[in-house]
């Protein structure tokens, strides 16, 4: 046998690892698996690509996270958007990591009071999240994110009872009203937020 027939098993489990690393939304696992294949194989031409692909997406992912933050949110959208383009193009699932980035788009629009189409994003986001295809798992602090998101997005747009159901659903997921635990309680303060500002928009209606 050969070195590499030898290694075909080892390949194999990488390569689904990194598709597995994808499908759950971990794309830095995904990357290191990746690079696991490329330093026992430097010649897999088709993984070097995949590498480089998925590393240039991190990037703008990351770059993109920044934008936003910053507030230069229309900056935000052009990289998301390329983001989305590089990963259609991309050989392996990628659902979660997807939704990952059409959150971030989600917060972006409704920053500029693009609501139709950050509610689009948000929707996406949640469906991927709250109903994943077989073989993966719900994970409760990642729908947790995307309620949070959308509740967001719903608040922007003055929708403030959707916001504060999507919110006290997050707040279920965090482990529920009183919880210590610092995820709980950044909800329950963002609760507190769209309870006064529902409040003062009836009084308006």
């Amino acid at each position: 046998y050969t070195p590499w027939v030898r290694g075909q098993p080892r390949m194999l489990a990488v390569s689904l690892g990194t598709a597995a690393a994808l499908e759950m939304g971990d794309g830095q696992k995904a990357l290191s698996f990746l690079s696991s294949v490329l330093k026992y194989d430097p010649d897999q031409g088709e993984v070097r690509k995949q590498y480089r692909q998925l590393k240039e997406v991190l990037k703008l992912m990351e770059r993109a996270e920044a934008e936003v933050t910053k507030g230069y949110n229309h900056r935000a959208v052009k990289e998301l958007d390329v983001v989305l383009g590089k990963l259609r193009g991309m050989d392996v699932g990628n659902t979660l990591l997807r939704a990952q980035v059409l959150l971030k788009l989600c917060r972006a629009r409704s920053s500029m009071n693009k609501h139709v189409e950050a509610m689009e994003d948000c929707e996406t986001a949640y469906r991927a999240l709250a109903e994943p295809g077989p073989g993966v798992h719900v994970h409760p602090a990642r729908v947790r994110e995307a309620l949070r998101a959308r509740a967001q997005a719903h608040e922007a747009d003055k929708n403030f009872d959707a916001a504060v159901a999507d919110l006290r659903a997050a707040i279920e997921l965090a482990g529920g009203a009183g919880s210590q635990n610092e995820a709980a309680q950044e909800l329950e303060q963002s609760l507190r937020r769209a309870l006064d500002l529902q409040r003062r928009w009836q009084c308006v209606d």
